[in-house]
C-alpha cells in the first residue's frame, strides 16, 4: 500500500523495509541517514544521477564536519590514504 506521507513507495523496499527504519537502527546522524536515504531511493523517484549526487553532497558535508572537528582530514586505512587527494587530504 502507497501512504504518501507515512509510507512513500520510493524509500520502501520491495521487501517493505524502509530507508527510516534502516537510519534509526544504525543510529546515524542527520548528514549520513540523508546519504543512506538518497541512495536507497536512486532510481524510484527521480532522476537516480540527481539522487547519487545529493547523497555525495550529504557525505561530503559530514567529512567537512568530522574533517574541521579533527583539524585535518580523517583517514581511516591504507586505502583511504589512496582516494585522500579527491578530498583534498593528503595520507598522513
Amino acid at each position: 500500500m502507497n501512504d504518501p506521507v507515512n509510507h512513500p513507495s520510493h524509500y520502501c523496499s520491495d521487501s517493505g523495509l524502509e530507508a527510516i527504519h534502516v537510519i534509526e537502527a544504525f543510529g546515524l546522524n542527520f548528514h549520513l541517514g540523508n546519504a543512506v536515504k538518497y541512495i536507497l531511493r536512486a532510481g524510484k523517484k527521480d532522476n537516480e544521477i540527481q539522487d547519487l549526487r545529493k547523497a555525495l553532497w550529504y557525505l561530503s558535508r559530514q567529512l567537512d564536519i568530522w574533517e574541521n572537528s579533527y583539524g585535518g582530514p580523517v583517514l581511516r586505512d591504507a586505502a583511504d590514504s589512496d582516494r585522500a587527494g579527491a578530498y583534498g587530504g593528503s595520507a598522513p
